[in-house]
């Protein structure tokens, strides 16, 4: 199915513009860096804590985490905690 979906693609692209050596990717240039460029955003924390409330008062985690680029947190244990949730980090 991919095939003729390439193919289909590539008919329709070469009928409009009569270049039968055009080649069409299959994926968009953001497919091929966005991994590059999410691999730079991501902060890690070997010893972090993070508060949920201001006063420190209330402890949500201790310990190695990774931050993402759209600000949500990953535990060691594979669970998020939401940018929402958290206050701050002490690194």
């Amino acid at each position: 199915m991919l095939v003729k979906y390439l193919l289909t693609r590539e008919t329709i692209y070469i009928s409009v513009t009569n270049n039968p050596n055009m080649v069409i990717s299959t994926t968009g240039v953001w497919d091929k860096i966005a991994d590059e460029i999410a691999d730079g955003l991501v902060m890690e924390y070997e010893n972090a804590t993070v508060y949920g409330d201001f006063e420190q008062d209330q402890i949500l985690h201790e310990g190695k985490l990774c931050v993402l680029p759209n600000s949500w947190i990953v535990l060691p244990t594979g669970r998020l905690l939401s940018p929402e949730a958290v206050h701050h980090i002490d690194p």
